[in-house]
């Protein structure tokens, strides 16, 4: 099968602060099916200095395509739309151009590579552009939503009406959270999305890689070295985009609330970039927090060790201000697989695998009061209790392993594109 895949975020390499879920799902489809000849159409990326180009390796191809001149102000994508719209309102304006050139590009490429099957990841503009090119190179596709790519669509109007027509024109589609298919659900009727959409889906999270980093005790040490953690007290750890969703400033609200033997012996690590980072670090600072520690982004080693310090991780997720919320946050699959006590939001994508107090702990958005609660709980689990969430911790990292949920994404594609295959000839006869 020829497969291009077509998304808004790919990293240019495995030191680029993009995430790579949609880079390991491709890793991952070529391990399955060997014989996949697989093009990858991402936007050039000015953070990454990914250029336009074509680079090709033994998993994939990888194109890029440009949408706004001078290049250097192609800060649209690669690190999170809503937040890059966030931290610079003048970025609205390069929506109608980025959605233009991904819909001429994805033509483009179509039409000189003419796969089997087009799979996109994201609704906007994605699926839409997807949906376009299907109709003009009779090219069949399947989609991916994320988060609120589709949320924010309701926003304008006649959109769900488009909605309906990308769903209905798909092959199938997937969505990585129950949230997340029912924010898809909304642009349906009841009766009409069981009759007639309900059956193309499949609710498929992104996966993780359960294999365990082979770091030496040295290689840890030096890092808790580097960002002066003590060794003395239970470490706290959050790991993501300091973006609103991600809740943060609720977490550094919840620890004056906390015991005073509890704070004190433990601490505290917000490990992440983003637009709020100096924000958070004030807030922090006015609240006179002398436990957290602010470690800016990390990845390789950096972030693996700090896995490995960590005694519990924490995602304080939220709803925010532009209707903006996680799907599943591929970090709290990594913190399974690292076998560790987890911490989630009631609307972090946690509270739809977890069994409170059995294989983490949930606690509710924006209530700084029941996140110091859930703080407060898993530090005074007895060393049984907590060795036994992070066994479980491990079992559901297994069940989520790339292995296992590439197969089940590869499947909806072949299964798809099969259907129709069978459609096209009953139709000849």
């Amino acid at each position: 099968m020829k497969l291009l895949v077509a998304t808004s975020t790919f990293p240019v390499s495995d030191d680029d602060k993009v995430p790579a879920f949609v880079k390991d799902q491709v890793v991952e489809f070529k391990k399955l099916q060997p014989k996949l000849e697989i093009t990858v159409l991402a936007p050039h990326n000015y953070h990454s200095d990914s250029v336009s180009r074509l680079a090709q390796n033994d998993t994939y191809t990888e194109k890029r395509f440009h949408y706004f001149r001078p290049y250097r102000w192609e800060l649209l994508v690669g690190r999170g739309i809503m937040p890059a719209l966030r931290e610079n309102k003048m970025l609205y304006l390069q929506i109608p151009f980025f959605v233009f050139f991904q819909f001429v590009s994805l033509l483009r490429t179509t039409r000189q590579i003419k796969p089997d099957l087009i799979y996109v990841h994201w609704f906007m503009p994605q699926a839409i552009s997807a949906m376009l090119v299907s109709k003009l190179t009779r090219t069949p596709y399947v989609f991916t939503t994320h988060a609120s790519d589709v949320a924010v669509l309701y926003k304008f109007p006649f959109t769900k009406r488009l909605i309906r027509s990308v769903c209905r024109n798909a092959l199938a589609y997937t969505a990585v959270s129950q949230r997340t298919t029912d924010k898809l659900k909304q642009a349906f009727n009841e009766v009409d999305w069981n009759n007639n959409y309900a059956d193309k889906l499949s609710i498929i999270p992104m996966g993780v890689n359960v294999s365990t980093p082979n770091l030496s005790d040295k290689t840890v040490e030096s890092v808790r070295v580097k960002y002066g953690l003590p060794n003395d007290k239970k470490m706290f750890v959050f790991i993501g985009r300091l973006a609103e969703k991600k809740g943060v400033s609720y977490l550094l609200k919840s620890l004056p609330l906390l015991d005073k033997k509890i704070l004190t012996n433990s601490h505290f690590v917000i490990a992440g970039d983003g637009q709020l980072k100096r924000e958070l670090e004030q807030q922090a600072k006015k609240l006179k927090l002398k436990n957290v520690t602010f470690t800016g982004y990390v990845h390789g080693e950096d972030k693996d060790s700090l896995l490995r310090l960590a005694n519990y991780m924490v995602f304080p997720s939220i709803i925010d201000s532009m209707n903006d919320s996680e799907g599943f946050p591929v970090a709290i699959m990594e913190s399974l697989a690292a076998g560790k006590v987890v911490l989630g939001s009631n609307v972090s994508g946690a509270e739809t695998i977890f069994k409170n107090g059995t294989n983490g702990f949930v606690f509710e958005e924006k209530s700084a009061k029941s996140l110091a609660q859930a703080v407060s709980d898993v530090y005074t689990l007895s060393p049984s209790e907590k060795t036994r969430i992070e066994k479980a911790s491990l079992g559901l990292a297994k069940r989520y392993s790339w292995g296992k949920i590439a197969g089940e994404h590869l499947e909806v594609l072949e299964q798809g594109l099969q259907n129709h295959h069978e459609k096209r000839r009953g139709t000849k006869i």
